[in-house]
Parts: C-alpha cells; sequence; structure tokens
C-alpha cells in the first residue's frame, strides 16, 4: 500500500520493482499486487509532487508493506 505522510492512500501511484522490469499503478486504496517469486527485490514508486520513494524488500508468500511518500516542499521564487 501506498500512502502520503499523513496515511492517506495514494491512489495511481507508479510502482516500479526491479530487477523483474515490473511497472504496476496503485489502485483507488493505494494497493497493488504482483505475482513474483519469493526473493529480495527494489522499488521505486512515483507520483507527481512527490521525490520519488525508493527501498528494498524481501518478497514472502504473505507480505504486507506500506510505502510511505512525503511531500516535497518547494521554495517559491517572487519576481517583483
Amino acid at each position: 500500500t501506498v500512502v502520503d505522510e499523513n496515511d492517506a492512500a495514494i491512489p495511481g501511484a507508479v510502482v516500479s520493482i526491479s530487477p523483474s522490469e515490473i511497472k504496476l499503478r496503485t489502485d483507488f486504496d493505494g494497493k497493488f499486487s504482483t505475482s513474483l517469486n519469493e526473493g529480495n527485490y527494489s522499488y521505486i514508486v512515483s507520483f507527481t509532487g512527490y521525490p520519488d520513494a525508493t527501498g528494498t524488500f524481501a518478497l514472502t508468500a504473505d507480505l504486507n508493506t506500506v510505502i510511505r511518500m512525503e511531500m516535497k516542499s518547494e521554495q517559491l521564487n517572487i519576481v517583483v
């Protein structure tokens, strides 16, 4: 499940899993699933307005994980 800093689901986030080359989109509840063999994988989660979330996980048959994304704060430049 992919959530924001307030634990709200992020629907439509893109989850890339390597080395499998699989790319998935989260559903309305921020959830995603795939059929992979058990093992070690890396992920990158992308969503507009957030920096990419990256990490690794050991996939097991009953794995349920939460990936938390933090909104990036941008400095505004004001021209007068």
